[in-house]
């Protein structure tokens, strides 16, 4: 193999062993009739479902999203937002503090109304592990 031709493998090899970036979205849209409110996920403390709708909670409010839970689990960055319950997703940046008492585990966030989030018994090892407690 001739110089130029082992370079360019070299390059092609380490770019398919480096790890990928994942793109992850940095807004999100609430559509209110015709109107469509971008929402910055580093304002969104939480985002929780209820009654077949999922909302997103940034600066005290509560907006409608057009993704499930699940969905958002996934489309999200998970090294800002974890699965706290089957039906609520933490942006980990709000965590203030997380208290062990009388056998459940409740999230409190930064933001206004100090809000307290409790956590699933089956999603407290994913929630200690992200916080690395």
């Amino acid at each position: 193999m001739r110089q130029p031709e082992l370079s360019s493998f070299l390059l092609k090899l380490a770019a398919t062993l480096r790890p990928q970036l994942a793109d992850y979205p940095e807004r999100i849209a609430s559509r209110v009739a015709d109107r469509v409110h971008l929402i910055e996920l580093t304002t969104v403390t939480h985002f929780f479902a209820r009654d077949k709708l999922t909302y997103a909670v940034a600066d005290g409010r509560h907006y409608s999203v057009d993704y499930s839970i699940a969905e958002l689990e996934r489309k999200l960055d998970p090294k800002k937002f974890v699965r706290i319950h089957r039906a609520a997703l933490l942006n980990l940046d709000w965590v203030a503090e997380v208290d062990w008492r009388f056998g459940r585990v409740v999230a409190s966030l930064k933001d206004a109304q100090q809000t307290k989030l409790t956590v699933a018994r089956d999603r407290v090892h994913a929630l200690k592990e992200r916080l690395d407690l």
